[in-house]
């Protein structure tokens, strides 16, 4: 939702059917994991994405994404073995 640009926290409280409180908590661990930021503008508090906290998300995933791909192709090759038709001896 942030990624498409800045919103109040009444608009996002606004788009979920939990109380505002609720929504708040969301935000307080949003920004304590870095992943939002807020600007406060006059009465309200303007939050956005926190685009360092996100770039140390995206290094982290390249770190560990090539042993993911591998346990990936090993699964799937388990998959297409398990769901093969049998094989008939000749």
């Amino acid at each position: 939702m942030l990624a498409r640009g800045p919103l109040t926290a009444g608009e996002i409280s606004r788009r979920f059917t939990i109380s505002p409180s609720a929504v708040s908590q969301h935000l307080r661990v949003l920004r304590e994991a870095r992943l939002a930021r807020v600007q406060p503008a006059g009465q309200q508090r303007i939050y956005e994405l926190d685009p360092d906290g996100l770039a140390e998300i995206e290094a982290w995933l390249d770190g560990i994404g090539p042993a993911w791909h591998k346990r990936l192709e090993a699964m799937e090759r388990q998959r297409r073995f398990e769901t093969a038709p049998p094989t008939l001896p000749r």
